[in-house]
């Protein structure tokens, strides 16, 4: 494609956008981004319309494609990176968007709010992770090892406490 055919569809993209036409305008910018000179503005662009339209999924995906095209711009690929790690937290995947979060870190590391974003996604991810391995770790329950209805119970009825398993103690 065309860079001039490239900046018609960006500019086509815009006016959608401004006009509420979302989904019109990112298939422009699926098809600006054809052109390698205009591919990581087009795809930028469309990531972020993914995400007003609550795809972060799609956003997430959009603005990998976009890192490809900016390994010369670490302008653009730190946008990039604060973009991923935003849908990646949309999507409560915290240890992902840690991830970026550090990418980003290394390309700014005197941007005092992207560590603190780092340091509270990352203290998220940490506690999910101790929670996940916890449901991982906890022993598996035995079918015979939960109590069941005892012959001496009507059905329906609560179990008595030594059909549940529980002796009275006595004093001896």
């Amino acid at each position: 494609m065309r860079p001039l055919r490239a900046e018609q569809l960006l500019a086509e993209a815009r006016a959608l956008e401004a006009q509420g036409a979302l989904e019109d305008a990112a298939a422009r910018l699926t098809a600006a981004a054809r052109a390698p000179s205009h591919a990581a503005r087009a795809l930028d662009h469309r990531g972020r319309i993914e995400r007003r339209l609550q795809r972060p999924r799609r956003a997430a995906a959009t603005f990998r494609a976009a890192l490809h095209h900016t390994l010369e711009d670490p302008a653009r690929t730190l946008a990039l990176y604060e973009e991923l790690a935003a849908c990646y937290r949309d999507l409560g995947q915290p240890s992902e968007a840690g991830y970026y979060l550090r990418r980003a870190l290394r390309l700014a590391p005197h941007r005092d709010d992207l560590r603190q974003l780092h340091d509270q996604t990352i203290s998220i991810s940490e506690r999910f992770e101790a929670v996940t391995q916890r449901e991982i770790w906890l022993p598996p329950v035995e079918k015979e090892d939960l109590p069941t209805q005892g012959s001496d119970d009507p059905p329906g009825e609560p179990m008595s406490s030594k059909s549940a398993g529980f002796q009275a103690q006595t004093d001896g």
